[in-house]
């Protein structure tokens, strides 16, 4: 059977989770009315999945697939399976069959339309540049029992996902403002914060930002994390270590060698007296492995450590009661013809009483 299966075939289809292809007939492309048989595939929704996954780029084709499957082979489209073929329609603008789609998925209790599905035709209309189009779907979805904080959420984050942030803070807090939502919460003023900053307009992040202690919005972790990006980003990587400070004193838990990893990915290549001002920042909060992160760093990037650096650094050791290591770095610095600061707990110094 699967020889004269392929006999009838064009382009098959490589699975990516099996080593088999999807063999997809010609006939069926040219014929008006396919005759349903039998499935001697059996294919589940993973298959069917990545079948249209393959087509990702070839809309008609993918859809041709689509129906196929379901017609020809009696498969029972998932809401999973029927939102990555909306997904692929919307990202060609075929908005109308996307529509057509979500009201088949009504029909099949299996396939009902979900939030994943209204995020995609969200996602899809605000980066075709269509705003009113998303919103006027949002406003259908009470028909779908779906006009809810979730899908209000989603909204709000594919209008700052695709930079149109001045349409989403003024559905939330302008003259056009949606009613019925809470937007006075922490979720929603951190996805227009990262709408801000993925525009790069740095004065409107600033502005933002003591907007939300103006309105008393609590910040979390993550309000934290948008706004040391925003300040690495623009150049001013010393800002995050003080916001780290404030974070600390909030009693919030942030991995300090992320927020450095933060500001090179930034663009940002320190200096060394804000490599020595971090080296005293972390030694002063007693973060030994952010430390050597830094010094890491510092060398990978081509600059040399002074003799600030070192003492940062040996003091750090010492304050761990790593004296070996303090002085294998007191030792490596007088190599390279730097100043050692004398310290009593390594021998170069003299104690009180001694000749």
């Amino acid at each position: 059977m699967l020889s004269s299966t392929i006999s009838r075939c064009v382009n098959p289809i490589p699975l990516l989770s099996r080593s088999q292809f999807v063999l997809f007939p010609t006939s069926y492309i040219h014929s008006q009315t396919p005759k349903p048989h039998s499935n001697p595939y059996n294919f589940d929704q993973e298959t069917v999945h990545n079948t249209l996954s393959s087509y990702a780029n070839d809309w008609n084709r993918a859809f041709e697939f689509f129906n196929w499957v379901e017609t020809d082979h009696q498969f029972n489209h998932t809401t999973e399976t029927y939102n990555r073929m909306i997904d692929i329609l919307g990202k060609f603008f075929e908005f109308d069959q996307s529509w057509n789609l979500i009201h088949r998925m009504k029909q099949n209790p299996i396939s009902l339309p979900n939030h994943a599905t209204f995020r995609i035709m969200f996602k899809r209309y605000v980066n075709a540049h269509l705003v009113n189009e998303a919103v006027d779907t949002f406003n259908r979805l009470g028909e779908f029992n779906l006009r809810d904080e979730t899908s209000y959420c989603n909204l709000v984050d594919s209008l700052c996902e695709y930079k149109h942030v001045i349409e989403a803070q003024d559905l939330c807090f302008g003259e056009n403002k949606i009613v019925g939502f809470n937007n006075n919460n922490t979720k929603i003023y951190n996805m227009i914060l990262r709408g801000w900053f993925k525009m790069g307009w740095w004065a409107k992040c600033r502005e933002f930002w003591g907007e939300m202690d103006k309105r008393g919005v609590v910040k979390d972790l993550h309000s934290y994390s948008i706004y040391m990006d925003i300040v690495c980003k623009s150049g001013k990587p010393w800002k995050a270590v003080k916001l780290f400070k404030e974070v600390k004193k909030k009693g919030i838990e942030m991995d300090v060698v992320a927020l450095f990893d933060r500001m090179i990915e930034s663009g940002i290549r320190p200096k060394m007296d804000t490599y020595v001002m971090l080296l005293r920042k972390f030694e002063r909060w007693g973060f030994l492995r952010p430390i050597f992160v830094v010094w890491k760093k510092m060398e990978e990037l081509g600059c040399s450590p002074d003799e600030f650096a070192y003492n940062a650094l040996i003091d750090a050791l010492i304050q761990k009661g790593m004296l070996d290591m303090a002085k294998k770095y007191d030792d490596e610095m007088l190599a390279k013809g730097l100043s050692p600061r004398p310290r009593a707990e390594l021998g170069t110094k003299l104690v009180k009483g001694e000749d």
